[in-house]
């Protein structure tokens, strides 16, 4: 957030509150519109977000979410040993064999 780059485009950005989103059947909708300089202008509505369970991530997307989480404070090559073991569970003889790969 640091980034001037960043902070350019963020202060380009009007967040506007919209009552008609607060729907407690989709707590987490989202209504985005962009305009561009040239004046188009283009809009998406989410009604579910990724990872709900109306919307939930595929095992390929919770991969790379668990990369982003847990690399950073485990390391890349013992992230990779996780997903490996949690994605073969179904293989594995004695769910203690995880322990090494969750503990510091």
């Amino acid at each position: 957030m640091a980034d001037p780059q960043v902070r350019a485009v963020k202060e380009r950005v009007e967040l506007v509150a919209d009552r008609q989103l607060m729907d407690p059947a989709a707590p987490r909708s989202g209504f985005v519109q962009v305009t561009l300089r040239d004046g188009r202008s283009f809009s998406h509505f989410t009604r579910y977000a990724s990872g709900t369970k109306e919307n939930p991530l595929n095992t390929d997307a919770v991969n790379a979410k668990v990369r982003d989480l847990m690399a950073p404070v485990l390391g890349a090559e013992r992230t990779e040993a996780v997903i490996q073991r949690v994605n073969t569970l179904e293989e594995l003889s004695d769910v203690r064999r995880l322990r090494p790969f969750l503990t510091m």
